[in-house]
């Protein structure tokens, strides 16, 4: 696979606008505009499309650690949302079984 950092087509953005781009993923998602989602990660460079999903996971460990009254600055924290995430892939994973892939 390849991954190119630039290219024609490939945006190079700053810090600031990767993580304006992350929060315009949330929307797009929020408001199930699934084709907007599409062009706004198609043009990134593998560098800021990784950080795009990494700021997104961050903001759903800050979330999930939120909900269950834990501190995701501290390290055990941290662990219970991650075996928290653990738990939400098996059963995705599960919930999955025996469906044709389309």
């Amino acid at each position: 696979m390849t991954t190119p950092d630039h290219g024609p087509g490939l945006e190079a953005l700053t810090e600031g606008e990767v993580i304006a781009r992350a929060f315009a993923v949330l929307a797009a998602v929020a408001e199930e505009r699934t084709d907007d989602v599409d062009q706004l990660l198609v043009t990134l460079r593998w560098p800021d499309l990784t950080t795009v999903v990494y700021a997104l996971g961050n903001l759903a460990v800050d979330v999930i650690a939120e909900l269950r009254g834990l501190d995701c600055e501290v390290p055990a924290d941290r662990a219970l949302v991650a075996e928290q995430a653990r738990r939400l892939v098996v059963r995705g994973m599960t919930d999955g079984e025996g469906e044709e892939s389309s």
